[in-house]
């Protein structure tokens, strides 16, 4: 019995694992420099320089903070560039349209609210048709509705081989289906295999995840210990970006304005290079992030404390 199976290992190892190179092989091959996606927000950029193919991104926030919004954010900007990356979206918590309206808000700078009720003048019609056309020709391909993290990696194997496909986001991990006897066991075979198909496969798996509420009733910025369940959620990634939007739902009595216009974003793990805080601009009626117009400085060096009919789409 033990022969029989000594055997089928190394058959497996055969079929599984090309065989080791030594260092001073890998020496002379030409140097490859890593395929970046600038995400267009300098206080990621200068961090991380943007998501890298062959890497595991987990964007962590409170409900409700924009972690959704950050993805299509960087999605958006892979598939629009000018050498454009094909993006699979795993919309597992929204309809494929009610993501298509986030994105035609975020690329027209129309409210997705006005974009719903179909209440739209002659500016915002033309900015919707004019600015949708990026989405038209857009390498986005969207699979809604619930999935199991065995269906997910293998539909998205496919569609590398057949597509393309440079770059996976997944909304959101809580919700993906995986075996375990525990919720922390299936959020661990989750983050595993999608580290295992970024690598595998050279590509970018971007995937979203709730972090866990305060029970201390504190409301300081959230740190990587909140993300909900599973320390592999941590372990696992490259990179660990959170967003927190400290105004949110705060408003100005004497301007009559929203105060939530900022968001902080922490690389709370880098594995490749520095780890720190930015804040950004938050367009709440358009579900949209971008830099502070006025902001020339590098991003800010600090740690977090732990306590239409007439539109053709």
């Amino acid at each position: 019995m033990e022969k029989a199976t000594d055997a089928l290992d190394n058959i497996r190892a055969r079929t599984t694992f090309s065989e080791p190179v030594i260092i001073g092989d890998i020496m002379r091959k030409p140097s490859q420099v890593a395929r970046h996606i600038a995400t267009g927000l300098r206080g990621i950029d200068a961090y991380t320089s943007g998501p890298a193919l062959g890497e595991l991104w987990i964007i962590g926030a409170w409900p409700g903070h924009g972690k959704s919004a950050l993805q299509t954010h960087i999605a958006l900007e892979a598939a629009t560039a000018t050498e454009p990356l094909p993006v699979l979206f795993w919309s597992l918590e929204m309809p494929e349209m009610a993501l298509k309206n986030r994105m035609l808000a975020n690329v027209s700078g129309v409210p997705v609210s006005r974009i719903l009720r179909d209440d739209l003048n002659s500016g915002e019609v033309a900015a919707i048709s004019e600015k949708g056309q990026r989405l038209i020709n857009a390498p986005i391909y969207i699979q809604d509705g619930s999935a199991s993290i065995d269906a997910i990696v293998g539909v998205t194997r496919r569609m590398v081989e057949r597509k393309g496909i440079k770059v996976v986001m997944v909304d959101y991990v809580q919700i993906v289906d995986a075996p375990g006897a525990t919720f922390r066991e299936q959020l661990t075979t989750v983050a595993h295999k999608l580290l295992h198909l970024a690598v595998d496969n050279n590509i970018t798996v971007v995937a979203a995840s709730q972090l866990r509420k305060p029970s201390d009733g504190r409301s300081a910025e959230p740190n990587e210990h909140d993300l909900r369940e599973s320390g592999a959620l941590n372990d696992d990634p490259h990179v660990v970006v959170l967003v927190h939007r400290p105004d949110k739902g705060h408003w100005d009595n004497d301007t009559n304005m929203t105060k939530d216009t900022t968001a902080i974003v922490n690389i709370a793990k880098n594995r490749n290079g520095q780890t720190g805080c930015a804040t950004v601009a938050w367009n709440g009626p358009c579900l949209r992030f971008n830099d502070i117009a006025s902001d020339t400085a590098e991003p800010e060096q600090r740690t977090v404390d732990f306590p239409n009919d007439d539109i053709p789409f």
